[in-house]
């Protein structure tokens, strides 16, 4: 027999003669998840200083330059947070109207039901006006703006 001869009838394993040996290595050790990034947790939440934050400048504006009576939210959702947290009677904000507008369909039937079933609004002392719209602000080509 030749040396080619006797190293060919050899058995040599190839790492693709046996898948399982291919593998072994990343069976044996599970892959190491990515780190987790780091969260901002804002306290009080976000949500909650963003509204206090739009009540300091209402009122700030309206005590200092004038009364401000009458607000429109625009994109103001179903939920309506801000316009509700505008229900209770304010005398540095004395609003008698409040007009929030949304692209959701739902506007009518969901706000309602979460804007004037609520205490806030029953036990006001002075009047006010709420008006809910469904639409868009759209510009025109001569920067007109209107409602769609």
């Amino acid at each position: 027999m030749d040396s080619h001869t006797k190293l060919t009838s050899e058995k040599r394993v190839n790492r693709f003669d046996d898948p399982s040996e291919c593998f072994q290595n990343e069976l044996e050790a599970p892959p190491t998840p990515p780190p987790t990034p780091p969260q901002l947790k804002f306290f009080p939440p976000l949500y909650l200083q963003r509204r206090s934050t739009v009540h300091q400048i209402l009122r700030n504006y309206s005590v200092k330059t004038q009364a401000i009576q009458s607000l429109l939210d625009v994109g103001c959702g179903t939920d309506m947070e801000l316009l509700t947290s505008l229900l209770p009677c304010d005398d540095k904000l004395p609003l008698g109207v409040l007009t929030g507008l949304d692209l959701d369909k739902e506007i009518w039937t969901v706000g309602e039901k979460n804007l004037f079933a609520r205490e806030d609004y029953t036990a006001r002392w002075r009047d006010l006006t709420i008006s809910l719209l469904f639409g868009i602000f759209t510009s025109s080509p001569n920067h007109q703006s209107s409602l769609v």
